[in-house]
């Protein structure tokens, strides 16, 4: 941490109310995180500061010092997936969530005969497939150590909007392929890929395969999103890795008995979003909302980028906003 901000921290340390935090003890969790996750950032590599230099910056943005309080507290609250912590992620999806769906599909039970070759043969028989270029298929092939000889690894999103279904039906008959398991690292409200997830299993379901939809990590709208897709097609069932929680959220309207904290972050989205966006007056393009896409609020943060979900005051960059982890956007 440069000077100038570990003196302001010091003399929040020193100077403290009753019932603040110890924001010396805050200080030592973000040091502690920025040495074994925050550093890995992607899109800060290259021509973006380093992180504590991206930290000043990103606190002197709130300019009342009670604001700026408010903000240095988020930090180790944020829900931050390192690449290795990615990676782990990855072989729970294949060995927990693929092999138990497998087994039920399968009916194998711990006394079958060959049980163990009857999932080997099924894997051999999964295509593994990325719903959009945001999964990172391949080390998610390399990890498992999956050679099922199904090369082809488009991303549904892509396939729906300029595949051609008899082709991609053709394709999977004559690979031999029962079954399908749609990847995404990360879902917030699943509104962006439900088309695509939709176009997979109805295709699917024409030739008697079966769907596994398996986003890492989902959001709460995403869950109800894919259980109704689930429920809308017979072939397709859905499992999660991590499914986030409420605490992982800030809403856009007050939860009951939600903690202090929780209002000061909401009250500060709201407050700084004219700032964030760098203008004011009505907008419906990024960063959507102060609590970003779809109002979801998210303390979201992944090695790879920050989620849209996300509040845009932690990742939206403008003429008058520097953030703390600037978005990698399409467009």
């Amino acid at each position: 941490m440069n000077n100038k901000l570990e003196e302001k921290v010091m003399r929040w340390s020193v100077t403290s109310s009753v019932g603040e935090p110890d924001f010396s003890n805050i200080n030592l969790q973000v040091q502690f995180l920025e040495e074994k996750l925050f550093c890995d950032y992607e899109p800060t590599k290259g021509p973006h500061p380093e992180f504590w230099a991206r930290f000043e910056n990103w606190i002197e943005n709130f300019g009342v010092e009670s604001d700026q309080k408010t903000a240095f507290q988020i930090i180790p609250k944020l829900f931050y997936v390192g690449q290795e912590e990615f990676h782990t992620l990855y072989r729970v999806a294949a060995n927990g969530s693929v092999a138990r769906w497998l087994i039920n599909i399968l009916n194998l039970m711990f006394d079958t005969p060959d049980a163990e070759r009857q999932l080997r043969e099924a894997f051999a028989k999964t295509w593994f497939c990325p719903i959009t270029d945001s999964m990172r298929i391949n080390s998610f092939y390399h990890l498992n150590g999956i050679r099922t000889g199904h090369d082809l690894r488009s991303d549904w999103l892509s396939l729906s909007q300029i595949g051609n279904a008899d082709t991609i039906k053709r394709y999977i008959q004559v690979n031999g392929i029962d079954y399908i398991v749609l990847l995404e690292d990360f879902v917030g409200s699943g509104s962006q890929i439900s088309d695509a997830v939709s176009y997979a299993a109805s295709l699917a379901n024409d030739i008697g395969v079966q769907v596994l939809l398996l986003p890492i990590i989902v959001c709460p709208k995403g869950v109800s999103t894919f259980n109704s897709l689930a429920t809308a097609h017979s072939n397709l069932s859905v499992n999660f890795v991590i499914e986030l929680q409420g605490e992982d959220f800030i809403s856009a309207t007050p939860v009951y008995g939600e903690e202090k904290f929780s209002t000061e972050v909401r009250a500060l989205a709201v407050s700084t979003y004219d700032k964030v966006r760098g203008h004011s007056g009505p907008w419906i393009g990024k960063p959507y909302t102060p609590f970003g896409y779809k109002s979801t609020g998210g303390l979201v943060v992944m090695f790879s980028n920050c989620p849209d979900n996300t509040l845009p005051f932690i990742h939206h960059n403008s003429s008058s906003w520097n953030p703390l982890f600037p978005r990698s956007s399409r467009i």
